[in-house]
């Protein structure tokens, strides 16, 4: 704690007489690092921050007070949340700007003067300054941002739980190895001499690829104080992030590439016995039992993740909760059986595998699906099928300000993600076709 604190007395008492954690300590240093932006004074005196603007527009936007409260510190969200600053606008964050530079607007807040008033004052202090924290594209970039991320972060996604995450540091191809040992422990004989062992390889590739759009704060939003309209667009952004990412792991995998699923990597099930069942789960579980390296050695690495399409969740349910579940007899009768799988496959629900009414970002049907496959994933952090890569290790969207054009009246951002998808060990995975 006293490494982790050194150079702040005053947390590190505190955070022995709490008894905080690690984590808390850390990220309370953290806060309190942070370059603080200019304060701007009202004519109550009341003291108005970048970040607390920030903060209060936010809140203006209806996001989450426990979520915001993870992004700034607590005399932040404390001055966002006074009296003085509820509800403020883009109006008052122009206002800001303008009074920050030193200047004053007395007339109509719905009117070119005024947008153009906050504009060249946003010039100034960038000439002044070259760089201010008080700016209106910084405020509202900042908070466009955490309308992304807190979108993109509310989408139910499944890939996490099926795909590693790698990190990249450029868009070229990247030849990802895994190694396995080849040769054995072997006696050691009279002579005291050790075997040499060496390595075997298999490699995955994977690039990244950017995929983004462009948000704008044109002059109608800025006369009409519209927030929520400017708001709507880095909202539908972080959905749509989200949904590319999901929407390539489940094209790819769908696409069964260079058949990563077949029966001679010994990772495919077919034939009516492979539909999901008490049976069926466990013969896909014993071909990952049986599955080995490069070497000939078992990998030793057990399924982790049940994945179904939605015709299948409440089977998967039970299979995952219940004791007993309910089968078909071969006389056509229903029974209960002993369910020896309860608690070992957590099962994740993608209605990718199964709805024939989902199309890509082309608007082209998805090709592979089916109601009845099912699939085993082994935990990616151990050994992964699939794998996301980003661009240095960056796993959500990003919002950077653009000037507008000279005949353009406002203001604009590009929001982008460099992300790539690709297939990795087909040991790790186990695919059942379900008929």
């Amino acid at each position: 704690m006293d490494k982790i604190c050194a150079g702040h007395p005053e947390i590190h008492v505190k955070a022995v007489r709490e008894g905080w954690s690690k984590e808390r300590a850390e990220l309370e240093v953290l806060r309190a690092s942070r370059p603080r932006g200019p304060a701007i004074h009202s004519e109550n005196g009341t003291e108005r921050s970048a970040e607390s603007i920030e903060a209060a527009l936010c809140l203006s936007a209806g996001m989450d007070e426990k979520w915001l409260a993870g992004h700034y510190d607590e005399r932040t969200m404390n001055a966002a949340l006074s009296r003085r600053m509820r509800d403020t606008t883009i109006h008052v964050v122009m206002d800001s700007v303008i009074h920050a530079a030193g200047r004053h607007y007395g007339g109509s807040r719905k009117s070119n003067e005024f947008i153009r008033a906050a504009l060249d004052a946003e010039r100034t202090l960038r000439a002044s300054s070259g760089f201010s924290t008080m700016s209106l594209s910084g405020i509202l970039s900042n908070v466009a941002n955490k309308a992304m991320i807190a979108a993109y972060e509310a989408i139910e996604t499944v890939h996490s739980a099926i795909a590693a995450y790698r990190s990249h540091s450029d868009f070229k191809v990247y030849t990802r190895y895994r190694l396995d040992a080849r040769g054995a422990f072997q006696k050691v004989g009279p002579d005291g001499e050790l075997k040499h062992v060496g390595l075997s390889e298999a490699s995955y590739t994977n690039q990244l690829d950017t995929w983004g759009a462009i948000i704008a704060l044109t002059r109608q939003m800025m006369i009409n104080d519209d927030l929520g309209a400017f708001l709507e667009i880095p909202t539908f952004l972080g959905r749509m992030s989200a949904i590319a990412v999901e929407e390539e792991v489940f094209k790819l995998l769908l696409s069964n590439p260079n058949n990563f699923f077949s029966a001679g990597n010994n990772n495919l099930l077919t034939g009516a016995g492979s539909a999901l069942s008490i049976d069926a789960l466990g013969d896909a579980e014993k071909l990952f039992i049986n599955q080995v390296d490069s070497n000939g050695k078992p990998i030793l690495v057990t399924p982790r993740v049940l994945l179904v399409g939605a015709p299948l969740k409440t089977l998967a349910d039970d299979l995952w909760n219940e004791t007993q579940v309910m089968v078909t007899t071969t006389a056509d009768k229903r029974r209960f059986a002993t369910n020896p799988h309860k608690g070992k496959y957590r099962p994740f629900v993608s209605p990718y595998l199964n709805n024939t009414a989902i199309t890509d970002r082309n608007g082209e049907q998805i090709s592979g699906q089916s109601d009845t496959q099912w699939y085993l994933f082994a935990d990616a952090n151990i050994r992964a099928a699939m794998a996301v890569a980003t661009l240095n290790g960056r796993r959500i969207p990003t919002i950077e300000s653009d000037d507008a054009s000279f005949d353009v009246l406002g203001m604009q951002w590009r929001a982008y993600h460099d992300f790539g998808v690709g297939m990795e060990d087909p040991v790790a995975a186990v695919k059942s076709a379900g008929a």
